[in-house]
């Protein structure tokens, strides 16, 4: 009785596998799924699906949340994200925020990650095989569902060691050791080192060649949002010519405004799916080829829940 509903099950699967394979698009923008332990581990692929850039972060990393949260290690962000039932939202936004990476997943694991390259890549290869990522819906604590599992699956099944950029910030210095009022040290995350040791490795090709000049306006009180979110996008590979303030508020998440081609363009297209921005056609004269205003919405993502 149990092996057949096994069987049905794993039909199931391979049908809704088939169909979901059929549906999928190839994505217009990097993405990335975090493999949550001990350490982290990072997963990222750029958009062609070529090349792949593996980040493993020890779990004591200290790094800035989000939402007024403060300084918190990885490890101790993701259990709080899980005791309060946040469901991924504190934990992913804030390794966005800091490594400038986008992040569509997570996933747990409890597994040894080599202290190699070779032992790197062979730990993530197991980990997005297409069996480990369908185990992760009944298993892990994981916010894949089918259909993720077979676009994960599928932009990841390249990786390989001639594929992968490994970056191991269990070795490599990305932090600044502080010491606490008790004596004890902590590694608070450097944003500049992280930079300094990325450069260019997360742009994507097509982005950097679209070459659209992008001014960034930042609509609300607080300040330095629009710094953190052109830190993304250059990462990404966009051309940032432009950030600023805008004295007129703009009460949504956020605008990107130019011509029909302009908005038609890759910069455009990633901007959108980063940040779900509303597409405003214009003819005037702008400071860029597109303008990017961020409004009251966005601002809530550094605001207590």
């Amino acid at each position: 009785m149990v092996r057949g509903l096994g069987i049905v099950l794993a039909i199931v699967l391979v049908v809704l596998g088939v169909v979901t394979w059929l549906r999928i698009p190839i994505g217009a923008v990097r993405n990335s799924i975090v493999l949550v332990g001990a350490p982290t581990v990072i997963v990222s692929w750029e958009s062609t699906h070529s090349q792949y850039v593996v980040m493993t972060v020890p779990p004591e990393l200290k790094i800035e949340a989000l939402h007024g949260y403060g300084s918190y290690s990885i490890g101790s962000l993701w259990n709080l994200d899980t005791l309060e039932k946040r469901h991924g939202a504190l934990f992913l936004g804030s390794l966005v925020e800091n490594f400038a990476v986008p992040i569509g997943w997570y996933s747990t694991h409890s597994k040894a990650v080599g202290d190699t390259n070779e032992g790197v890549v062979q730990f993530v290869s197991g980990e997005v095989s297409f069996p480990s990522l369908i185990k992760s819906l009944f298993v892990h604590s994981s916010s894949l569902t089918i259909a993720d599992v077979i676009g994960v699956w599928r932009a990841t099944r390249a990786i390989d060691a001639s594929t992968t950029r490994v970056l191991d910030f269990r070795s490599l210095s990305i932090g600044t050791t502080l010491t606490m009022p008790d004596g004890s040290t902590a590694l608070q995350f450097d944003p500049e080192k992280y930079d300094g040791v990325v450069g260019d490795l997360l742009e994507d090709v097509p982005l950097r060649k679209d070459s659209i000049r992008l001014a960034i306006y930042n609509t609300t009180a607080m300040p330095g949002i629009g710094s953190r979110v052109a830190r993304v996008i250059e990462h990404l590979g966009g051309y940032v010519v432009f950030v600023g303030n805008d004295e007129s508020g703009y009460d949504g998440l956020c605008e990107l405004k130019g011509s029909k081609e302009r908005l038609l363009s890759t910069t455009s297209s990633v901007i959108q799916s980063l940040y779900g921005c509303r597409a405003v056609e214009t003819t005037e004269s702008l400071r860029g080829d597109l303008i990017l205003r961020l409004g009251k919405l966005f601002e809530k993502r550094y605001l207590p829940f």
